[in-house]
């Protein structure tokens, strides 16, 4: 006998349950995002659209491309300047190597370089991992994701800019990240 009511109950309570949830589930409808509001999103996840990302790579070509004819009129005008003045003096040696002078090596300051990563609203851990392995500061952005999770540092990510040293430590990268931005 108690068999049965324990039985019954059981079917009553699945019932209800089943109808419970087809009510709840069912006034709730799926929200659909215009292709514009899914762009927005993507951006806000730190996504490029691909337009936007052959600009930024054609970009540093034409800076390349001024600064090599910038040297090419440099060393134009300094060939011009010495055959001047071989003709005014000695006559010209047609295998003669012209010896262009060499610009001088920058020494290396004593300063560490210091990279700016900003940390957006609704950026998470994985998007600010790969802004970190694209600025040279990590060299996994995967492990140092699994990092921050595995240490619960992930939630302590401070949203602003941050000014990172390169050749910083994951700790000391994870210290300034959670530190309220200057």
């Amino acid at each position: 006998m108690k068999l049965k009511y324990y039985l019954r109950g059981l079917g009553v309570g699945i019932i209800c349950t089943a109808i419970i949830m087809g009510i709840a589930l069912s006034g709730k409808g799926k929200e659909r995002l215009t292709e514009d509001e899914i762009i927005e999103r993507a951006r806000l996840l730190g996504m490029v659209m691909a337009d936007e990302q052959e600009t930024e790579i054609e970009e540093p070509e034409e800076s390349e491309k001024s600064e090599g004819a910038e040297e090419d009129s440099q060393k134009n005008q300094a060939q011009d300047t010495e055959e001047n003045n071989q003709e005014s003096q000695i006559p010209q040696v047609e295998n003669e190597e012209q010896v262009v002078p060499e610009t001088p090596v920058e020494q290396p300051t004593s300063e560490p370089e210091i990279k700016t990563i900003e940390v957006l609203p609704g950026e998470y851990s994985d998007v600010v991992s790969q802004k970190l392995f694209e600025a040279g500061l990590i060299p996994d952005a995967v492990a140092f994701n699994k990092y921050l999770m595995d240490s619960g540092q992930d939630q302590n990510i401070m949203v602003g800019v941050h000014q990172i040293p390169l050749g910083a430590n994951q700790d000391e990268i994870i210290k300034i990240l959670g530190e309220k931005p200057q």
